[in-house]
C-alpha cells in the first residue's frame, strides 16, 4: 500500500511546516528553519503571558476531546508544589501512523511545545509516553533529547536563561495503554492498565497525585506556531483508501467537509459505499454525509472520535460486515478488561459479527447487538468501549440492509466472507497435480494423481486455502449458476472426451 506525506498546501501547513526540509531529526537544521524561536520569546515573557497567548489562539486539546488548552493551563499554573508535563506520543492502532509520521519528520516542534508549556505552567519536568509497539520511534526521541542536551537547549541554563527542565521518554508494556489519559497516568505510576472513577482532574491531582499537564503530541506540535503571525487551527489527517491502493497523511484546516478533503486531495467520491472517521473503532457513515465538517462539534456530534483523525474509504466491492468485524476482532485484544460491557459486550458482538460472516446469522442477531452496544455506550468506562459502541449502532443505522443480505439472504454481494462463497474445480482446468489435495483440512477434495478433482461441498468450509495453491486456477467461486462438472474424480483429459461424446 501507498503511504504519502501529501503536505504541499502551504495554507494549511503548522504542525507539517518543517516536513520534508529536515534531514531526519537534526537538530541544527530544525534551528535554522526557526526552530525553538518560540521557546527563545516565550523566555522573555511573563508565565502568565504566554498562558494568555494559548488562550487567545483558541487552541484546543486535539486528542480528542477538545478542552480549551488555555483553560488547562491555568488551572495547572495555579497549583502549587511540584508539577508534571505528559504528553502522549502513541498511536491508537497499528493502522493510525499519524503520530509515527510526526516523530519521524518533526519531533523537535512537540518537544519544544512541551518546553514552553513547561515554562507557563511552572514545571521542571515532562514525560513522553509510547506504546510499547513504537520502538522504532523510541529510540529516535531519545536521540533528540540527548542533541537537545549536548546543545544546552535541555536540562540546566536552557537557552542562556534561569529555566531548567528535562524530559524522559517512556514504553508501556502493554497494547491496553493507547492514549487515554487515565490509564496512561496509572501506567506511569506502575498501576493496571485500566481506567478507574471518580478520579480528580489531572490539572489538580494527575500523575502521582501532583497538578499535571497532559497534552496529546500533536496539540504541543502546535504551540510554538502560536507565537508566531497568522496561526490557524489545523488538523493532521490520515485517508485510507485500500481498493485504490492510498494511504496518505495531509494537514487541513479545521472546519473543512470531509468531501472537500477528499476531492483536495485526488480520491475520488464516486464508488464510496461508507467512510468511517476515527480509530479502528470509529463510527460508520454513508457517502451522503461527506459534508460533515472536520471540528470538534461536527465529529463528534455525528458519533465519530475527532482526536483520531483516520477517515477510511469503504467501496462497493469491499464488506462492510466483514470490516466491523475485523475492527472488533482488533478492539477484542486490546480491551484493557476492567467494565464488564466493554470486556464482554465487545467479545459477544465479536463473536455475533464472527457468525453473521460464516453464514451462521441469526434473525435476532441484529437486535442483539443494538442492545449490547446501546448499554456499552452508556456504562463503558473508557472511550474504547464507547467507540465500539458507536462503530456497530452506526453500521446497523445506516447499513442495514447489508446485515439482512448476510443474514436472510444468506448471499455477500461483495463476496468478501468466504462463509457465503461456494466453490467448484473447473474440470477443464484440472491437470491432477494434487496440490489442493494437500492444504484441504477438512479432506473435502477427492481426486488421486493424474485424475480431475471433485470438491465435496458439504464437507467444504470456504477457507480458499486450495484456491491461493492451485497453479493452474482450477478452482473458481460458483456464480448465479453451477457449471457441469464429474460426480466423481476422473482421469485427466476425460471430461472433455464425455462431453463431445453427449
Amino acid at each position: 500500500m501507498k503511504h504519502e506525506l501529501n503536505i504541499n498546501n502551504a495554507a494549511t501547513r503548522v504542525v507539517t511546516k518543517k516536513w520534508g526540509r529536515m534531514s531526519g531529526n537534526n537538530i541544527a537544521e530544525y534551528i535554522n528553519l526557526g526552530g525553538f524561536s518560540g521557546l527563545e520569546k516565550v523566555l522573555k515573557l511573563k508565565p502568565e503571558d504566554v498562558i494568555k497567548r494559548i488562550e487567545v489562539s483558541g487552541l484546543r486539546g486535539k486528542g480528542g476531546a477538545g478542552y480549551p488548552a488555555g483553560l488547562k493551563w491555568r488551572c495547572c499554573a495555579g497549583q502549587t508544589g511540584e508539577k508534571y508535563i505528559v504528553s502522549n506520543f502513541s498511536n491508537c492502532d497499528n493502522t493510525n501512523m499519524i503520530v509515527n509520521a510526526m516523530i519521524h519528520n518533526d519531533v523537535y516542534s512537540a518537544i519544544e511545545g512541551i518546553m514552553i508549556a513547561g515554562y507557563a505552567i511552572g514545571a521542571d519536568s515532562g514525560i513522553i509516553f509510547l506504546r510499547n509497539t513504537q520502538a522504532v520511534e523510541y529510540n529516535i526521541i531519545r536521540a533528540a533529547l540527548e542533541q537537545m542536551r549536548s546543545s544546552k537547549i535541555l536540562g540546566k541554563g536552557i537557552l542562556k536563561s534561569d529555566f531548567q527542565f528535562d524530559i524522559q521518554v517512556v514504553m508501556g508494556k502493554n497494547n491496553a495503554e493507547k492514549g487515554q489519559e487515565i490509564i496512561i497516568l496509572r501506567s506511569l505510576e506502575g498501576l493496571s492498565p485500566v481506567t478507574v472513577c471518580n478520579r480528580p482532574h489531572s490539572a489538580e491531582a494527575g500523575l502521582n497525585g501532583k497538578p499535571t499537564l497532559y497534552h496529546s503530541m500533536e496539540t504541543l506540535a502546535s504551540v510554538p506556531a502560536i507565537l508566531e503571525e497568522g496561526y490557524i487551527e489545523t488538523k493532521i489527517v490520515q485517508l485510507i483508501d485500500t481498493e485504490n491502493d492510498i494511504t496518505l497523511i495531509t494537514e487541513v484546516a479545521i472546519g473543512s467537509s470531509i468531501g472537500d478533503v477528499l476531492e483536495r486531495e485526488g480520491i475520488p467520491t464516486e464508488g464510496i459505499k461508507a467512510f468511517s472517521f476515527g480509530e479502528s473503532m470509529g463510527a460508520i457513515f454513508p457517502p451522503d454525509r461527506l459534508g460533515i465538517l472536520l471540528d470538534f462539534d461536527g465529529i463528534n456530534n455525528a458519533g465519530g472520535a475527532f482526536g483520531n483523525a483516520v477517515i477510511r474509504i469503504l467501496r462497493e466491492k469491499e464488506c462492510l460486515v466483514d470490516r466491523v468485524m475485523r475492527c472488533y476482532e482488533v478492539s477484542s485484544v486490546e480491551c484493557c478488561g476492567r467494565c464488564v460491557f466493554g470486556r464482554m459486550g465487545t467479545a459477544q458482538i465479536y463473536e455475533t459479527l464472527k457468525d453473521i460472516t460464516k453464514k451462521r446469522g441469526k434473525a435476532d442477531d441484529l437486535d442483539c447487538m443494538r442492545e449490547i452496544a446501546e448499554a456499552m455506550l452508556l456504562v463503558s468506562s473508557c472511550n474504547q468501549g464507547k467507540c465500539a459502541a458507536q462503530m456497530i449502532l452506526s453500521a446497523l443505522d445506516f447499513f442495514q440492509n447489508e446485515f439482512d443480505m448476510h443474514i436472510r439472504r444468506k448471499t455477500c454481494e461483495a463476496q468478501v466472507c468466504k462463509g457465503y462463497l461456494s466453490y467448484y474445480i473447473s474440470p477443464e482446468a484440472c491437470d491432477g497435480c494434487g496440490k489442493c489435495l494437500s492444504v484441504c483440512q477438512r479432506d473435502a477434495i477427492e481426486g488421486e494423481d493424474d485424475y480431475i478433482h471433485v470438491l465435496v461441498h458439504d464437507m467444504c468450509d470456504s477457507c480458499a486455502d486450495c484456491v491461493s495453491i492451485c497453479p493452474n486456477k482450477a478452482i473458481r467461486i460458483v456464480g448465479e449458476s453451477t457449471p457441469k462438472i464429474p460426480d466423481s474424480p476422473i482421469p485427466v483429459g476425460s471430461w472433455k472426451q464425455s462431453r463431445r461424446r453427449r
